[in-house]
């Protein structure tokens, strides 16, 4: 279902595939700004295993709670949103394209790949087990 301005999505409809606009603002390629309405995404600790991205993590919880079940994510003492000091030190490891050995990059610089790309917000970033 899209999601038209002024019209309410039922809750249970999950996420809306909004767009998200780059600002050219001479900052590094890995910090993440956006111009206009857009929102700015963030990644989000679910668990020890998990990050998801999305406006917030209250959004990303209930995304990953509407997909997996109400006893997903029963934790909140360890679900946070990233800090920019994290999102610089932790590395997502790419391999996806069967690269050897597999594409490293930082959270920072996935998130800014992942926002250029669009799609629908929240959703899972990454895990220790896929």
């Amino acid at each position: 279902m899209a999601h038209e301005e002024g019209k309410t999505q039922p809750a249970d409809a999950g996420p809306v595939e909004r767009p998200v606009r780059r600002l050219d603002d001479g900052l590094p390629a890995d910090a993440v700004r956006f111009a206009g309405d857009a929102p700015q995404m963030r990644v989000c600790r679910m668990d020890d295993m998990e990050w998801w991205v999305g406006e917030s993590l209250a959004a990303c919880v209930a995304e990953g709670r509407r997909q997996c079940g109400a006893d997903c994510y029963p934790d909140s003492d360890e679900q946070h949103e990233l800090s920019d000091a994290e999102l610089q030190r932790l590395m997502f490891i790419d391999e996806s394209d069967g690269a050897e050995p597999p594409v490293k990059r930082t959270f920072a610089e996935q998130l800014a790949r992942e926002v250029a790309e669009g799609g629908p917000f929240p959703r899972p970033f990454a895990a220790e087990d896929w």
